[in-house]
C-alpha cells in the first residue's frame, strides 16, 4: 500500500467516523428523529473505515446501534413481537437446516465444492446477527416514530435526501472536471473506481454520479423510490433534476426505474390492491424487457452506429455490455429479456438450471459462495476459493428465493402484502408500496419497504390507541 492509499483511507475513516458521530449527537438533542438518522446514514455510505472493512459505514453504526438498543428493550419486555411475526421471522432458518440435512445424507449440492454443515449452520446464525436483525430492529424503532410522524413525513425525508444528493453529485460532477487529484476527490465523496467519469474527454459511459451513496446504483436506486413523489406533487423542476442526475449514474437500475414508475402510477393507475399491482406490474415490465431482448441485435446495431453520441452512450452502453450481443458463443446473459449481471446474477442461475428443484428450498443463508467456478464463465479468473466469495445478488427478488427458497419467499410476500385497511392509508400510498415491491424484483430496497411498514403499523396501532382512550 503506497502513501497516497494510506492517506485516503486515513481521511475517509476520518470524515464516516466524523459523519456518525455528527449525526448521533443531532439525534441524541432531538435534532433529527430515527427516521432521519437511518435514511442520512445510508446515503453517506460512500465513507467507511477502509482499515476494518468497506462495509463499517455510518449506516453499520446506526444499525448496530437499533440492534442493540432495540434487543435490550425486547429482552426487558419493553416492545413486544407478535407470534406470527415471530415465525415469519424465523423462517429463513429453514433454508440452512434443509441444506444441512441433505448434506448429511450424502446429497452433492454444490457439485463437489459442499460446505461442512457447522459452516451451513454458522453462516446462518452470522447473517441473522449481522444483516437481518440489525434490520428488522430499525423497523420496531421506526414503529415506535408512528406516535409521532406519519408516512407523509417519510416522504419528506426521502424527497430531502433525493434533492441534497442530486446536488452534491452534479458538485461532484463539476469538481471532477477541475481537479485530477484522486486523493482530493476521494474526500469529497468520490471512490476511486468512480474517479474517471466525464472529465478530460472520458466516454460518457464512464460518467457515474454517486454523491455520497455507496456507488452509483444505490444512488440509482434512492432516486427512483423519491421520482413518484416528486410526480404525485407535479414538482417539474425537482422532477428533471431527478431525471437528469439518475440517467448520469449510467446505471440500468434508474432505467428500469423509471419504467416500472411509468406502469404502476400512469398505466395500471387505477388498480388498487397491492398484490395485483405487484403482479400486474411485474408482468409488464419482464413483458417490455423480453420484447426489447428480442430486438438486442438491433438495439447492438443502433449503439454502434450512434456511439460518440454522449446520450446514446450513456443510456445503452451497460444495455449492451449486459446483454452480451457480441458474444453468442457463451450462455445466455439474459433472463426472459431481463438481463443478468455476469460476475454474480448470471453464475447462479446458471448453477440453479442445473438442480431446479433447489429453487424450493434455496441454497441455504449465505451459501451462493460455494456456487462452482464454473458457472462463472465470464469471470473465471476473478474466482478465487470456493466459499470465500462475496457477493450480492441485484435482483432481490431472485437473491431471497436463492437464499430461503421460493415457498418461504412467497409466505413473506403474502405476509407482508396483506390489505391494507383503506381507512388508514391513502390510494397513493397503497399504490407506493406496491411499486416498492415491484422495484424490489430488481434492486435491494428491502430497508425502505421494513420502513414504510413499519410506520404505518405504527400509525395504526397509536391511532387506536387513541380512539379506545376518547372512547
Amino acid at each position: 500500500m503506497d502513501l497516497g492509499s494510506i492517506l485516503s483511507d486515513g481521511f475517509v475513516s476520518v470524515e464516516c467516523i466524523s459523519l456518525t458521530v455528527l449525526l448521533f449527537w443531532l439525534y441524541h438533542k432531538q435534532k433529527i428523529n430515527a427516521i432521519e438518522l437511518i435514511l442520512y446514514s445510508f446515503a453517506c455510505s460512500t465513507f467507511f473505515v477502509p482499515f476494518v472493512s468497506n462495509t463499517i459505514t455510518p449506516l453499520f453504526f446506526v444499525t448496530t446501534f437499533f440492534f442493540i438498543s432495540e434487543g435490550l428493550a425486547l429482552i426487558r419486555n419493553k416492545i413486544k413481537i407478535s407470534i406470527s411475526l415471530s415465525i415469519i421471522l424465523l423462517l429463513p432458518i429453514l433454508s440452512s437446516l434443509v441444506i444441512s440435512a441433505l448434506l448429511l445424507s450424502g446429497s452433492d449440492v454444490f457439485d463437489g465444492n459442499n460446505p461442512s454443515v457447522p459452516r451451513v449452520l454458522f453462516d446462518g446464525v452470522f447473517f441473522y446477527f449481522k444483516y437481518f436483525l440489525p434490520l428488522i430492529f430499525l423497523g420496531t424503532r421506526v414503529y415506535r416514530e408512528g406516535s409521532v410522524y406519519d408516512i407523509n413525513y417519510f416522504f419528506l425525508i426521502i424527497k430531502r435526501v433525493a434533492l441534497f444528493s442530486c446536488y452534491l453529485g452534479l458538485f461532484q460532477l463539476f469538481l471532477s472536471i477541475i481537479i485530477k487529484n484522486d486523493l482530493v476527490l476521494r474526500i469529497f465523496g468520490l471512490r476511486t473506481e468512480f474517479l474517471s467519469y466525464t472529465a478530460s474527454g472520458h466516454e460518457a459511459s464512464t460518467a457515474r454520479l454517486s454523491a455520497f451513496f455507496v456507488e452509483p446504483k444505490f444512488l440509482a436506486s434512492f432516486l427512483v423510490i423519491s421520482l413518484p413523489l416528486f410526480l404525485k406533487e407535479k414538482k417539474i423542476i425537482a422532477t428533471l433534476l431527478v431525471l437528469v442526475v439518475g440517467l448520469l449514474t449510467a446505471s440500468q437500475t434508474f432505467i428500469v426505474g423509471i419504467l416500472i414508475t411509468v406502469i404502476l402510477f400512469f398505466i395500471i393507475k387505477k388498480v388498487k390492491r397491492v398484490r395485483l399491482n405487484i403482479a400486474l406490474g411485474l408482468l409488464i415490465v419482464l413483458g417490455g424487457l423480453y420484447a426489447i431482448s428480442l430486438l438486442k441485435v438491433a438495439l447492438f446495431d443502433f449503439y454502434t452506429a450512434h456511439s460518440d453520441n454522449y446520450v446514446v452512450s450513456l443510456v445503452l452502453s451497460r444495455a449492451i455490455d449486459r446483454y452480451n450481443v457480441d458474444k453468442e458463443d457463451q450462455a445466455s446473459a439474459d433472463f426472459l429479456g431481463l438481463p443478468l449481471q455476469k460476475d454474480s446474477d448470471l453464475p447462479v442461475a446458471l448453477f440453479f438450471a442445473t438442480k431446479p428443484l433447489l429453487y424450493l428450498s434455496g441454497y441455504g443463508i449465505k451459501n451462493g459462495g460455494f456456487v462452482p467456478p464454473k458457472y462463472y464463465i465470464f469471470n473465471e479468473e476473478g474466482f478465487k476459493q470456493v466459499g470465500s466469495l462475496s457477493y450480492n445478488l441485484d435482483l432481490r427478488w431472485f437473491y431471497f428465493i436463492c437464499e430461503f427458497g421460493i415457498i418461504i419467499f412467497f409466505v413473506w410476500l403474502w405476509y407482508f402484502t396483506r390489505k391494507f385497511d383503506l381507512s388508514t392509508i391513502s390510494t397513493f400510498e397503497n399504490k407506493y408500496y406496491a411499486f416498492l415491491f415491484v422495484f424490489l424484483f430488481f434492486n435491494g430496497v428491502e430497508m425502505i419497504i421494513i420502513l414504510f411498514y413499519s410506520l404505518h403499523m405504527g400509525n395504526i396501532y397509536y391511532k387506536q390507541k387513541l380512539d379506545a382512550l376518547s372512547n
